[in-house]
């Protein structure tokens, strides 16, 4: 249980600095842009913009949520085009080979590419997801 905590403080903190983040405003072609916070029952996530995005990505920011503790409480969400597709092993279901930084890494070489960390509290299991987005 304490390494669940320990998790749980680690993405708080990393959803602080997107909140932190938020409050920082990009100026694009005469509009602003800050993170996305998506918040309800049980569930909040923080996308990046893309321009945060490419700089996680050259930053290799992702990286600490390749910390064994975090993957071993995490799941990813990947594009339908993403190069990292889910594949079934037996015994363990489905599994996506990758990191978090490769996924922010494949999300940042996109047009559009955002990438994103969610904290589910109904999954105390697995309560954080990476995601990537485009369109």
């Amino acid at each position: 249980m304490e390494s669940v905590k320990k998790v749980i403080a680690g993405v708080c903190a990393a959803a602080a600095i997107g909140t932190l983040g938020a409050t920082a405003t990009t100026v694009t072609a005469g509009t602003a842009q800050a993170a996305q916070v998506v918040q309800s029952r049980g569930y909040v996530m923080v996308w990046l913009t893309v321009s945060e995005t490419k700089q996680a990505a050259h930053m290799g920011l992702a990286n600490f949520l390749n910390q064994p503790v975090v993957r071993a409480h995490s799941t990813v969400s990947v594009e339908r085009d993403s190069v990292y597709q889910p594949i079934n092993v037996p015994g363990k279901g489905s599994l996506i080979h990758t990191t978090p930084q490769l996924l922010v890494n494949e999300a940042a070489a996109h047009r559009g590419g955002r990438a994103g960390i969610g904290v589910h509290t109904g999954r105390p299991d697995k309560p954080i997801t990476i995601a990537q987005y485009w369109p």
